[in-house]
């Protein structure tokens, strides 16, 4: 029962990809075994959780504008997560980046440049995840207020958790139970935090910013022969792309309050 409840947590509030679940619940699989062939009697209560794949209405969206304006007017009950939680969703719809790269980026990996800052994330899913991003002006003050204070970390006093010991993960716990509040009620399967980012990328797409810009700025492997081997994408100007992320008046000035 614990095995299926994992499971379920995993799919529902963590915000892992269903092909990351589908490799994390294989390898705790292959452990059993293990344990198991060095004589230990065990039942593989991993046997059995195997994902499929997602049926058809699935897929995560972009979040629509009222449900945007509904998260950034709301206000988490959770006096440790609530402030936290504001300063996140608001950066995750300025800059696309997913939880766990917010919420592990230390003090040191925020730069001043004459430009202004600028994000340097070191390490993620994948080797693309590597890569600087510029701050948007919108979120300069949330950055500033951050910096101020000792410890090392931009997002202060979050405790590890979860499969892979993420800073992020009661996070997302906590973004899960602020989006169900009935003052919020942005509660649909498919409707968390990393639903911020498919917004920030369908955002960029209206805007005309070029998929392989759109590329660097959120992680993604740039794979054309022209675009991925010739071209690293050194010379594009991402400070420009940043500063085209603009979801109207209503959304901007709620970024603000």
């Amino acid at each position: 029962m614990k095995a299926g409840q994992y499971v379920t947590e995993l799919l529902t509030v963590s915000g892992l990809a269903r092909r990351t679940i589908r490799r994390h619940l294989s390898s705790l699989s292959n452990l059993w075994l293990w344990v198991e062939s060095k004589g230990a009697k065990l039942e593989n209560v991993w046997h059995g959780h195997r994902l499929g794949k997602k049926k058809r209405g699935t897929e995560r969206k972009g979040l629509s504008d009222e449900k945007v304006i509904k998260l950034l007017n709301g206000r988490s009950r959770s006096k440790l997560y609530g402030p936290l939680l504001c300063d996140l969703t608001r950066l995750a719809l300025l800059h696309g980046a997913r939880l766990e790269e917010l919420c592990a980026l230390k003090k040191a990996d925020v730069t001043e440049r004459e430009d202004g800052y600028w994000f340097v994330i070191g390490e993620g899913k994948t080797e693309a995840a590597q890569r600087e991003i510029p701050v948007h002006p919108t979120a300069a003050k949330i950055i500033e207020r951050r910096l101020k204070g000792e410890d090392e970390w931009l997002f202060e006093g979050l405790t590890p958790g979860g499969p892979d010991e993420k800073r992020s993960w009661y996070v997302s716990k906590a973004f899960g139970r602020f989006r169900a509040q009935d003052d919020v009620k942005v509660d649909g399967r498919l409707e968390d935090f990393h639903a911020l980012r498919n917004t920030f990328i369908e955002l960029m797409e209206g805007l005309e910013v070029a998929e392989s810009t759109v590329k660097l700025l959120v992680g993604h492997k740039r794979t054309s022969m022209t675009y991925g081997h010739y071209s690293k994408g050194q010379r594009v100007n991402l400070r420009e792309a940043i500063k085209k992320v603009d979801y109207g008046v209503e959304i901007m000035g709620s970024m603000e309050s």
